[in-house]
């Protein structure tokens, strides 16, 4: 049996042993066991482990994007385009012949074109036209045209002469607006050139129909050869034929013109002809059947007369 004192001094020493050793829970101390009953044992302390901690994965947080203010963009401002009078502007787009080379004493024509690319519409102006001689040996105008007037945005074509009396290398200059009449927006583009060639050609003709007549047992074919070019006609030939009733044709002669038909004069042909057979006949004269010699016309080379060879 243990005194009191000497319980006090253990109870000292195992508190310090609890304090030096760290622990949270004190085991009470057991009486000494009695003689008659085996000794109780203690309970055991047991020292609770740590709790594991969670870990988690290391998040890197999303930046939320920054927006950036949208500007709309700027309307520019139109431009003024600085401002004028309004006028008319008569310009030249086209000048053509239809005859090239163009024949000396035929009348020949030539279409010019003019249109207004103003802002306005033009009054009435004309149109001049004018030639020069390429070797220099003259020049001219012919009289204006007259136009009434041409709306902007409008077109007119107009007819011009270009007949010529000599034969060369021609420039015809066509002038809109020759008098000036018209106020325009730019007086620098009014005309127009066209090069053109003149010759000099004869023309065969029928200065009197063709006729036949029977004279001294025989036919005759009578007619008068002209020529209303500007150049004689040298190596004339004419080719006489007939058909009959059933269209079957009979040359009856082909002859020779020695002499130069000259330019504006005439000459008169007999020829003396032999029909085949009794009957009704077609008779043709053919001048220049070879076409040999350029003539400003070449219809008009054909003359003709109606037989009945009894």
């Amino acid at each position: 049996m243990m005194t009191h004192a000497q319980r006090l001094s253990v109870l000292l020493a195992t508190g310090a042993a609890i304090l030096l050793a760290g622990c949270t829970t004190i085991a009470p101390l057991s009486s000494p066991a009695s003689p008659s009953a085996p000794a109780e044992e203690s309970p055991a302390v047991s020292t609770p482990e740590p709790t594991p901690s969670t870990s988690f994965p290391n998040v890197t947080p999303t930046e939320t994007p920054t927006e950036t203010p949208t500007t709309a963009p700027k309307t520019p401002k139109p431009v003024k385009s600085p401002t004028g009078p309004t006028l008319p502007n008569l310009v030249i787009t086209r000048f053509t012949t239809s005859d090239d080379p163009v024949v000396v004493g035929a009348k020949t024509d030539g279409k010019v074109t003019i249109k207004n690319t103003g802002t306005a519409d033009a009054g009435a102006f004309s149109l001049g036209l004018s030639w020069n001689n390429d070797n220099g040996l003259g020049s001219g105008a012919d009289s204006p045209v007259a136009v009434d007037g041409l709306a902007a945005g409008d077109s007119v074509q107009v007819t011009v002469d270009l007949s010529l009396t000599d034969a060369g290398s021609f420039t015809f200059t066509a002038e809109a607006d020759s008098s000036h009449a018209v106020a325009e927006s730019s007086e620098d583009d009014n005309t127009k050139t066209l090069a053109t060639t003149a010759v000099s050609l004869a023309n065969l003709y029928f200065a009197v129909p063709v006729s036949v007549v029977f004279e001294d047992g025989g036919y005759d074919v009578k007619f008068k050869v002209g020529n209303s070019g500007t150049a004689d006609a040298s190596g004339v030939y004419f080719d006489v034929f007939a058909f009959d009733s059933a269209g079957i044709q009979t040359d009856l002669g082909k002859e020779p013109v020695f002499d130069p038909i000259v330019a504006g004069t005439t000459a008169g042909f007999v020829q003396g002809v032999d029909f085949p057979a009794s009957g009704d006949y077609k008779l043709y004269v053919l001048l220049d059947p070879d076409n040999t010699i350029d003539e400003s016309n070449e219809n008009d080379n054909e003359g003709g007369a109606d037989v009945t060879v009894p």
